[in-house]
């Protein structure tokens, strides 16, 4: 009898086994069958994420494709944009891996002054039909678009109160404007670094806002915080477009390796220090003699005849500090250069403004500093008199005196302005530069990026 009951007990162990030992396979099949099922939806999943991403690679090649097109338009390798919209073929192994569809246009940043924006799509397609689109918004920069200064300016030492900036302005550093009432108008105002500003000076007017690219950040005299958009009442900053970028651009060096390339080229070159004034032309105490060719400066019935390029190994001294003041007008285009100094002593404007700066531009360009000293001099009541009306460029210094008002624009190292001292961008004079000014290759700078979800 217990034989029976133990192997009555043996059958039923071993039949429960077999059905844990069933239900563990059907639970394997039922986990591995859900396994590959998994698999199978990854590796769809992956294929089209591996579409998505070769769009999207195809339409940053469309973006690259452009932004070459607008470097070759603005250095003058093609004469036009393509067309928009455009479309390409991207090839790999010499088949088609997919297609890029380019639209843009064009805008101006700071109204007048022809800061060139575009706005740049690009859909890219691969070859499964995958597409992605994404969109840029960028400026293109040369030196020349600006009032300029290659170093921090602080209201204590360089911008004095009263001063005017109007056009587009950029300082390669910090801008401190916490003394005087210094103003910045029309913009658009680009500052590498922070603006600190305080006092009564201001940033655009009520109403006129201005557009403000700002690397760093903006802070009152008692280092709070401001907010450019939301300033508090008694900050007076108008802004009503904010980008929050900075950007590398440098001023061009003008060094002897520069000076020697302008020789090379065949410009005009005068050994000594010269005075220009009233219908007069002298070096070192001798008369200057009149140059023939491309490369001229002289005097014809009281009007200064300019061209080319004129290097003078010293100092360039434009009118007298002393005695009765008079007006050099002049004719032409030309790039007028010194190893030393200039120095503008006297009234210095085109004769008729109707053809400045397109056929008459002086350019000033020192190896050291441009003084512009015409306090007392004829002219200096407004844009429409100015003290002088030419383009600046200056390896260290511009220093405007007191009152003088400029109407062309500065290009400098740093930039000191005295009392009431004025300068009005003139619209479009980059455009304008006289062959042999220094070289300045325009720098693509991207505003912004997005992805536009279709």
């Amino acid at each position: 009898m217990p034989k029976k009951i133990l192997k009555i007990k043996f059958n039923s162990i071993r039949g429960n086994i077999t059905i844990l030992v069933l239900i563990m396979a059907l639970a394997i099949i039922v986990l591995t069958s859900s396994m590959v099922a998994y698999l199978y939806r990854d590796v769809g999943f992956t294929e089209l994420d591996e579409n998505k991403l070769k769009a999207l690679n195809i339409a940053e090649a469309g973006i690259s494709n452009m932004f070459l097109n607008i470097e070759k338009y603005n250095n003058d390798e093609i004469a036009s944009l393509p067309n928009s919209p455009y479309t390409e073929n991207i090839y790999t192994d010499s088949e088609i891996a997919g297609s890029f569809t380019i639209n843009h246009e064009s805008y101006s940043v700071g109204g007048n002054y022809q800061i060139f924006g575009y706005s740049v799509s690009s859909k890219g397609i691969d070859s499964s039909g995958e597409s992605r689109t994404v969109k840029v918004n960028l400026l293109t920069l040369n030196i020349y678009d600006f009032i300029y200064s290659e170093q921090a300016l602080s209201g204590a030492e360089n911008i004095a109160g009263n001063t005017t900036i109007v056009g587009p302005f950029l300082v390669n550093g910090d801008l401190d404007v916490t003394v005087g009432t210094a103003q910045f108008l029309e913009g658009p105002l680009f500052v590498k670094e922070n603006i600190v500003i305080g006092g009564s000076a201001s940033i655009g007017e009520v109403d006129s806002p201005i557009s403000l690219f700002l690397g760093g950040a903006m802070f009152n005299i008692d280092s709070d915080k401001i907010d450019p958009l939301n300033p508090a009442g008694n900050e007076y900053v108008y802004v009503n477009d904010l980008h929050s970028s900075a950007f590398n651009i440098s001023i061009p060096e003008i060094d002897n390796t520069y000076i020697a390339f302008l020789e090379n080229l065949g410009a005009t070159v005068i050994n000594g220090d010269l005075y220009i004034q009233n219908e007069t032309m002298t070096v070192d105490g001798t008369i200057q003699v009149d140059h023939d060719g491309e490369d001229y400066l002289n005097f014809k019935n009281g009007t200064l005849e300019i061209g080319g390029n004129i290097v003078v190994h010293g100092n360039i001294y434009i009118g007298e500090s002393i005695g009765v003041k008079y007006t050099i007008s002049y004719v032409g285009k030309a790039n007028l250069v010194a190893t030393g100094d200039i120095y503008i002593r006297s009234q210095l404007i085109p004769d008729s403004f109707t053809n400045f700066p397109a056929d008459d531009l002086l350019v000033l360009t020192a190896q050291q500093n441009v003084y512009i000293h015409l306090n007392g001099s004829l002219g200096g009541t407004g844009v429409e008199n100015p003290n002088a009306a030419i383009m600046c460029i200056a390896n260290l210094d511009t220093e405007l005196e007191n009152g003088v008002v400029l109407r062309g624009s500065t290009i400098s190292n740093s930039l000191f302005t005295d009392q009431n001292a004025y300068i009005y961008y003139e619209p479009g004079i980059s455009n304008y530069m006289p062959a042999g000014v220094p070289r300045f290759g325009n720098v693509l700078y991207t505003i912004d990026w997005q992805e536009l979800i279709e």
